[in-house]
Protein backbone atom coordinates (compact mmCIF):
# COMPACT_ATOMS: atom_id res chain seq x y z
CA UNK A 1 0.00 0.00 0.00
CA UNK A 2 1.00 3.35 -0.67
CA UNK A 3 2.94 5.35 2.46
CA UNK A 4 1.72 9.14 2.32
CA UNK A 5 4.34 10.90 5.05
CA UNK A 6 3.21 14.62 6.69
CA UNK A 7 6.52 16.72 6.79
CA UNK A 8 5.12 19.52 9.33
CA UNK A 9 7.01 22.57 9.18
CA UNK A 10 7.90 25.00 12.16
CA UNK A 11 6.28 28.49 12.81
CA UNK A 12 5.59 29.01 16.91
CA UNK A 13 1.83 30.44 16.26
CA UNK A 14 1.40 29.77 12.21
CA UNK A 15 1.47 26.15 13.47
CA UNK A 16 -1.58 25.99 14.47
CA UNK A 17 -2.57 26.04 10.75
CA UNK A 18 -1.26 22.16 11.01
CA UNK A 19 -4.27 21.02 12.93
CA UNK A 20 -6.51 22.83 10.20
CA UNK A 21 -4.20 20.78 7.38
CA UNK A 22 -5.11 17.40 9.21
CA UNK A 23 -8.98 17.68 9.63
CA UNK A 24 -9.02 18.85 6.09
CA UNK A 25 -6.55 14.85 5.11
CA UNK A 26 -8.85 13.16 7.43
CA UNK A 27 -12.37 14.28 6.30
CA UNK A 28 -10.96 14.01 2.55
CA UNK A 29 -10.01 9.93 3.98
CA UNK A 30 -6.05 10.97 2.85
CA UNK A 31 -4.52 8.04 5.33
CA UNK A 32 -1.21 9.37 6.78
CA UNK A 33 1.44 6.73 7.39
CA UNK A 34 3.92 8.48 8.99
CA UNK A 35 4.63 12.20 10.82
CA UNK A 36 7.51 14.42 10.67
CA UNK A 37 7.77 17.67 12.58
CA UNK A 38 10.17 20.27 13.38
CA UNK A 39 9.65 22.76 16.27
CA UNK A 40 5.47 23.71 16.78
CA UNK A 41 5.13 21.04 13.91
CA UNK A 42 6.60 18.73 16.24
CA UNK A 43 4.12 19.39 18.95
CA UNK A 44 1.53 19.40 16.75
CA UNK A 45 2.79 16.19 15.51
CA UNK A 46 3.87 14.36 18.62
CA UNK A 47 -0.02 14.92 19.37
CA UNK A 48 -1.43 13.71 16.88
CA UNK A 49 0.59 10.68 16.08
CA UNK A 50 0.16 9.37 19.77
CA UNK A 51 -3.71 9.95 19.27
CA UNK A 52 -5.26 10.35 15.94
CA UNK A 53 -8.38 12.21 17.29
CA UNK A 54 -8.59 15.82 15.85
CA UNK A 55 -11.15 16.67 18.83
CA UNK A 56 -8.61 15.51 21.15
CA UNK A 57 -5.62 17.70 19.56
CA UNK A 58 -8.28 20.96 19.20
CA UNK A 59 -8.71 20.76 22.62
CA UNK A 60 -5.14 19.87 24.20
CA UNK A 61 -3.29 22.40 22.10
CA UNK A 62 -6.15 25.21 23.12
CA UNK A 63 -5.44 23.81 26.90
CA UNK A 64 -1.81 24.40 26.05
CA UNK A 65 -2.22 27.94 24.78
CA UNK A 66 -4.14 28.99 27.09
CA UNK A 67 -2.23 27.80 30.19
CA UNK A 68 -0.73 30.04 32.79
CA UNK A 69 2.45 28.44 32.61
CA UNK A 70 2.82 28.53 28.69
CA UNK A 71 1.63 32.33 29.22
CA UNK A 72 4.59 32.78 31.95
CA UNK A 73 7.25 31.91 28.97
CA UNK A 74 6.44 36.01 28.83
CA UNK A 75 6.53 35.43 24.59
CA UNK A 76 4.08 38.19 24.10
CA UNK A 77 6.87 40.34 24.45
CA UNK A 78 7.58 39.65 20.88
CA UNK A 79 4.35 40.23 19.50
CA UNK A 80 3.45 43.63 17.89
CA UNK A 81 0.18 44.97 18.15
CA UNK A 82 -1.25 48.58 17.11
CA UNK A 83 -0.76 50.17 20.17
CA UNK A 84 -0.74 54.29 21.23
CA UNK A 85 2.93 56.03 21.24
CA UNK A 86 3.43 55.34 25.23
CA UNK A 87 2.61 51.34 24.38
CA UNK A 88 5.04 51.17 22.01
CA UNK A 89 8.05 52.88 24.45
CA UNK A 90 7.09 50.43 26.83
CA UNK A 91 7.00 47.44 24.66
CA UNK A 92 10.42 48.16 22.97
CA UNK A 93 11.69 48.85 26.62
CA UNK A 94 10.83 45.91 27.15
CA UNK A 95 12.08 44.31 24.20
CA UNK A 96 15.58 45.19 24.93
CA UNK A 97 15.83 43.71 27.97
CA UNK A 98 15.10 41.12 26.96
CA UNK A 99 17.45 40.71 24.53
CA UNK A 100 20.00 42.21 26.49
CA UNK A 101 19.26 39.67 29.15
CA UNK A 102 20.10 37.30 26.38
CA UNK A 103 23.33 38.08 26.29
CA UNK A 104 24.84 36.80 29.28
CA UNK A 105 22.68 33.61 29.01
CA UNK A 106 22.87 30.49 27.20
CA UNK A 107 18.69 30.60 27.23
CA UNK A 108 15.95 32.43 29.34
CA UNK A 109 13.36 30.43 30.28
CA UNK A 110 14.34 27.70 32.41
CA UNK A 111 14.07 23.72 31.94
CA UNK A 112 11.49 23.21 34.52
CA UNK A 113 8.96 25.38 33.06
CA UNK A 114 9.28 23.60 29.55
CA UNK A 115 9.30 20.75 31.26
CA UNK A 116 5.50 21.30 32.94
CA UNK A 117 4.52 22.51 29.34
CA UNK A 118 5.23 19.53 27.79
CA UNK A 119 3.85 17.00 30.18
CA UNK A 120 0.57 18.94 29.77
CA UNK A 121 0.32 17.46 26.03
CA UNK A 122 2.59 15.03 25.15
CA UNK A 123 1.98 11.40 26.94
CA UNK A 124 5.29 10.02 28.22
CA UNK A 125 6.06 7.55 26.06
CA UNK A 126 8.93 6.20 23.44
CA UNK A 127 8.60 7.15 19.73
CA UNK A 128 8.20 3.70 18.78
CA UNK A 129 4.87 3.56 21.05
CA UNK A 130 3.01 6.08 18.78
CA UNK A 131 -0.27 5.19 16.81
CA UNK A 132 1.26 7.01 13.75
CA UNK A 133 5.13 6.65 13.16
CA UNK A 134 6.76 9.86 14.13
CA UNK A 135 9.83 11.72 13.95
CA UNK A 136 11.37 14.93 15.27
CA UNK A 137 14.05 17.30 13.72
CA UNK A 138 16.40 18.91 15.86
CA UNK A 139 19.91 21.00 15.07
CA UNK A 140 23.04 19.84 16.72
CA UNK A 141 25.34 22.48 17.53
CA UNK A 142 28.34 20.82 18.14
CA UNK A 143 28.74 19.16 14.61
CA UNK A 144 25.93 20.96 12.58
CA UNK A 145 24.09 18.53 12.01
CA UNK A 146 20.22 18.03 11.56
CA UNK A 147 19.41 15.57 13.85
CA UNK A 148 16.37 12.82 13.14
CA UNK A 149 14.94 11.34 16.17
CA UNK A 150 12.70 7.94 15.70
CA UNK A 151 13.24 6.68 19.38
CA UNK A 152 13.67 7.27 22.89
CA UNK A 153 11.49 9.80 24.55
CA UNK A 154 8.58 11.50 22.78
CA UNK A 155 9.06 14.03 25.35
CA UNK A 156 12.38 14.68 24.90
CA UNK A 157 12.49 14.58 21.30
CA UNK A 158 9.59 16.93 21.10
CA UNK A 159 11.68 19.19 23.66
CA UNK A 160 15.06 18.85 21.60
CA UNK A 161 12.86 20.42 18.55
CA UNK A 162 11.14 23.45 20.00
CA UNK A 163 14.27 24.61 21.63
CA UNK A 164 14.16 27.97 20.36
CA UNK A 165 18.24 29.00 20.51
CA UNK A 166 18.33 31.44 23.30
CA UNK A 167 14.84 31.07 24.63
CA UNK A 168 13.92 27.74 25.62
CA UNK A 169 17.18 25.66 27.03
CA UNK A 170 19.21 22.99 24.77
CA UNK A 171 19.20 19.17 25.14
CA UNK A 172 22.05 18.05 26.13
CA UNK A 173 21.94 13.91 24.95
CA UNK A 174 24.86 11.44 24.49
CA UNK A 175 27.59 13.87 22.12
CA UNK A 176 24.65 16.10 20.97
CA UNK A 177 23.84 19.73 21.94
CA UNK A 178 20.36 19.62 20.43
CA UNK A 179 18.01 22.96 19.27
CA UNK A 180 15.44 23.65 17.23
CA UNK A 181 16.01 22.34 13.68
CA UNK A 182 13.69 25.38 11.72
CA UNK A 183 17.10 27.34 11.43
CA UNK A 184 18.39 24.46 9.11
CA UNK A 185 15.58 22.71 8.38
CA UNK A 186 12.11 24.19 9.02
CA UNK A 187 10.05 21.73 7.03
CA UNK A 188 11.30 18.06 7.59
CA UNK A 189 10.94 16.48 4.19
CA UNK A 190 13.92 14.32 4.17
CA UNK A 191 13.13 13.02 7.48
CA UNK A 192 9.55 11.92 6.16
CA UNK A 193 11.10 10.18 3.11
CA UNK A 194 13.54 8.22 5.78
CA UNK A 195 10.72 7.21 7.36
CA UNK A 196 9.42 5.06 4.05
CA UNK A 197 7.02 7.76 2.80
CA UNK A 198 6.22 7.42 -1.20
CA UNK A 199 4.38 10.73 -1.05
CA UNK A 200 5.13 13.21 1.07
CA UNK A 201 3.07 16.46 2.17
CA UNK A 202 4.54 19.51 2.92
CA UNK A 203 3.60 22.00 5.20
CA UNK A 204 5.15 25.28 5.13
CA UNK A 205 4.55 28.25 7.16
CA UNK A 206 7.35 30.51 5.71
CA UNK A 207 6.32 32.92 2.92
CA UNK A 208 8.71 34.13 0.36
CA UNK A 209 11.86 36.41 0.84
CA UNK A 210 10.57 39.93 1.20
CA UNK A 211 11.75 43.08 -0.36
CA UNK A 212 13.15 45.24 1.86
CA UNK A 213 14.96 48.91 1.87
CA UNK A 214 18.56 49.40 1.64
CA UNK A 215 20.37 48.03 4.65
CA UNK A 216 21.98 50.90 6.52
CA UNK A 217 24.17 49.07 9.07
CA UNK A 218 26.98 45.84 8.63
CA UNK A 219 24.99 44.29 10.90
CA UNK A 220 21.90 44.70 9.16
CA UNK A 221 23.95 43.61 5.84
CA UNK A 222 24.71 41.05 7.70
CA UNK A 223 20.86 40.22 8.97
CA UNK A 224 19.85 40.26 5.51
CA UNK A 225 22.35 38.03 3.91
CA UNK A 226 21.50 35.41 6.82
CA UNK A 227 17.73 35.66 5.57
CA UNK A 228 18.65 35.21 2.00
CA UNK A 229 20.58 32.19 2.85
CA UNK A 230 18.34 30.65 5.25
CA UNK A 231 15.20 31.19 2.50
CA UNK A 232 17.10 29.32 -0.20
CA UNK A 233 17.56 26.45 2.33
CA UNK A 234 14.34 25.70 2.67
CA UNK A 235 13.28 26.58 -0.43
CA UNK A 236 15.84 23.49 -2.13
CA UNK A 237 14.19 21.36 0.52
CA UNK A 238 10.66 21.89 0.25
CA UNK A 239 11.42 21.14 -3.46
CA UNK A 240 11.39 18.09 -2.82
CA UNK A 241 8.34 17.54 -1.59
CA UNK A 242 5.46 16.08 -3.57
CA UNK A 243 3.43 18.31 -2.39
CA UNK A 244 3.57 21.75 -0.79
CA UNK A 245 0.57 23.24 1.44
CA UNK A 246 1.10 26.90 2.29
CA UNK A 247 -1.08 28.39 5.30
CA UNK A 248 -1.99 31.45 4.40
CA UNK A 249 -0.55 32.98 7.47
CA UNK A 250 1.70 35.77 6.73
CA UNK A 251 -0.19 38.27 8.76
CA UNK A 252 0.19 36.45 12.06
CA UNK A 253 2.69 37.25 14.41
CA UNK A 254 4.69 34.32 15.52
CA UNK A 255 4.57 35.00 19.14
CA UNK A 256 0.57 35.82 18.63
CA UNK A 257 -1.26 32.62 19.70
CA UNK A 258 -4.85 34.15 20.09
CA UNK A 259 -5.73 33.70 16.78
CA UNK A 260 -6.42 30.45 17.07
CA UNK A 261 -9.23 29.11 14.90
CA UNK A 262 -7.80 31.98 12.61
CA UNK A 263 -5.02 29.68 12.00
CA UNK A 264 -6.44 26.38 11.85
CA UNK A 265 -8.88 27.83 9.07
CA UNK A 266 -6.18 28.76 7.02
CA UNK A 267 -4.52 25.49 7.31
CA UNK A 268 -7.53 23.74 6.51
CA UNK A 269 -8.55 26.14 3.29
CA UNK A 270 -5.16 25.16 2.14
CA UNK A 271 -5.11 21.68 2.55
CA UNK A 272 -8.80 21.46 0.28
CA UNK A 273 -7.34 23.44 -2.28
CA UNK A 274 -4.49 20.26 -2.15
CA UNK A 275 -6.56 17.70 -2.11
CA UNK A 276 -7.72 17.06 -5.47
CA UNK A 277 -3.35 17.36 -6.53
CA UNK A 278 -2.82 14.66 -3.82
CA UNK A 279 -5.37 12.24 -4.65
CA UNK A 280 -4.26 12.69 -8.52
CA UNK A 281 -0.70 11.67 -7.54
CA UNK A 282 -1.95 8.95 -5.15
CA UNK A 283 -3.69 7.29 -8.03
CA UNK A 284 -0.69 7.85 -10.07
CA UNK A 285 2.12 6.58 -7.89
CA UNK A 286 -0.47 3.54 -7.10
CA UNK A 287 0.12 1.87 -10.16
CA UNK A 288 1.98 -1.16 -11.05
CA UNK A 289 4.52 0.54 -13.22
CA UNK A 290 4.74 3.48 -11.05
CA UNK A 291 5.71 1.50 -7.74
CA UNK A 292 8.02 -0.29 -9.71
CA UNK A 293 9.80 2.46 -10.63
CA UNK A 294 9.46 4.67 -7.47
CA UNK A 295 11.35 1.50 -5.66
CA UNK A 296 14.03 1.46 -7.66
CA UNK A 297 13.79 4.80 -7.75
CA UNK A 298 14.43 4.76 -3.73
CA UNK A 299 17.13 2.17 -3.89
CA UNK A 300 19.22 4.45 -5.89
CA UNK A 301 18.71 7.61 -3.62
CA UNK A 302 19.14 5.58 0.01
CA UNK A 303 22.17 7.46 0.26
CA UNK A 304 23.76 9.26 3.04
CA UNK A 305 22.51 12.81 2.75
CA UNK A 306 25.09 15.84 3.82
CA UNK A 307 24.22 17.21 7.47
CA UNK A 308 21.57 14.86 7.95
CA UNK A 309 22.00 12.24 10.97
CA UNK A 310 19.06 9.32 11.92
CA UNK A 311 18.61 8.06 15.29
CA UNK A 312 16.60 5.07 14.71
Amino acid sequence: MLRIGLALGGGSSKGLSHIGVLKALSENDIPIACISGTSMGAIIGAIYASSPDLAHLVELTKKFTASKTFQDLGLSVFKKEEEGRVQKIIHMIREKIFFAEALFKPYLVERKEINELIEEIIPDIDMDKTVIPFSTLSLDLITGMDVIKKKGSLREAVMSSMAIPGLFPYIEEADFLLVDGGSTSSIPVYATKTMGADVVIAVSLRGGLEKKHKPGTGLEIHLRIDEIVTTRLIESQVMKADIVIKPDVEDVHWADFSRFDYCIEKGYEAAELAIPRIQELVREKSSIRSRVKNFFSRKKTEKKILFQKVID
